[in-house]
């Protein structure tokens, strides 16, 4: 086993009220969002919470059907962040994954599920958020 470095480098312009974020995949705008105030340009620490823990997930329930040898054609995820208090005691207070697998076997479902949930279990960026921010999954579905 060995460890990995993930790097970010972030400015921030306050005549502006907006930023970059440069990451090792490229360069992406960030700021407040509208609904909190801001400029709304770009991406959010909101968004990208939300991002990191879908993208995650999704990789891992790739991996898991992979290694269950569950066929499947396609994955899409949605996700959904709550965000409460705002706008002055900010609390992120739930994720969910809602996970759609296309081209799988229907009379497998059970299968599919417990897959999803062992996805769910192993996204050590979901896990991460443990104890601070509720992450869950939404309704599965087949397709």
């Amino acid at each position: 086993m060995s460890d990995i470095t993930v790097r970010a480098d972030l400015s921030y312009s306050a005549a502006e009220s907006a930023g970059a974020i440069a990451l090792k995949s490229g360069v992406y705008p960030f700021s407040i969002p509208e609904d909190m105030g801001g400029k709304g340009k770009g991406t959010n620490p909101e968004e990208l919470l939300l991002s990191a823990v879908a993208g995650c997930f999704t990789l891992t329930l790739a991996i898991v059907l992979r290694i269950q040898k569950l066929p499947y054609s396609d994955l899409s995820v949605g996700a959904e962040g709550l965000v409460t208090g705002v706008p002055r005691d900010l609390k992120y207070q739930r994720v969910t994954v809602i996970p759609t697998i296309a081209g799988a076997d229907a009379a497998r479902r059970a299968d599919y599920l417990a897959a999803v949930e062992k996805a769910h279990q192993r996204c050590f960026i979901g896990q991460a958020l443990k104890g601070n921010v509720e992450y869950v999954v939404g309704e599965v579905t087949l397709a």
